[in-house]
């Protein structure tokens, strides 16, 4: 006998409804794969970079006196491992006798002077002459800029601002009576060190 359509889906659901009561409950249950762990390692290198406001500084020179220039603001970043200890900014030109030439003309490091700004320690005293000799560039035509102590966690990455001018001083007699007119050239160089 063929049952009426209503009743025949009535009892096809009653059927599945006992079949699904009838299997067990492990067969709808959750099952699990396996968990492969991924190791993920995000690397911060160190870095040090600095930066110059000016590429070249221009400076009409003006005898039997000293003649300062416009100011450089000189920017360095870092970040540095925690074993670090200190941060030096120097700056240095690349000869102590001849820092700024003009043919066989020269003007000594030790006629020009540094005048910095600041806000990390161990800057330079006003009017300091590049005459030291540092970890970086040629004996005696240096100049430490800053000096900076690192502690791990407080200062390992930051950012300074250091401002500096320069001063020539041609007031000696020895230096102005033997200077031609002309264009004295030289390199500064800007160069920080972790240590």
């Amino acid at each position: 006998m063929i049952l009426p359509f209503r009743i025949r889906t009535l009892f096809i659901c009653a059927a599945l409804v006992a079949l699904f009561c009838a299997a067990p409950y492990s067969a709808f249950g959750q099952y699990h794969s396996n968990t492969p762990g991924v190791t993920a390692n995000g690397t911060l290198p160190e870095s040090i970079t600095v930066s110059s406001s000016l590429s070249t500084l221009d400076i009409t020179l003006t005898p039997f006196t000293t003649t300062a220039s416009a100011s450089i603001t000189i920017t360095t970043d870092w970040v540095l491992q925690a074993t670090r200890t200190n941060v030096e900014l120097d700056a240095y030109f690349a000869s102590a006798s001849q820092a700024l030439a003009d043919s066989t003309y020269y003007i000594p490091s030790s006629k020009i002077y540094g005048n910095v700004t600041t806000s990390e320690s161990g800057g330079a005293a006003a009017n300091s002459p590049f005459t030291q000799t540092l970890s970086v560039g040629p004996a005696g035509a240096g100049l430490a800029l800053f000096s900076e102590p690192i502690t791990a966690g407080t200062n390992s990455e930051t950012e300074d601002s250091t401002t500096l001018s320069l001063t020539i001083d041609l007031s000696s007699s020895t230096l102005y009576k033997t200077l031609p007119a002309g264009t004295y050239t030289g390199t500064l160089t800007i160069e920080a060190t972790a240590t």
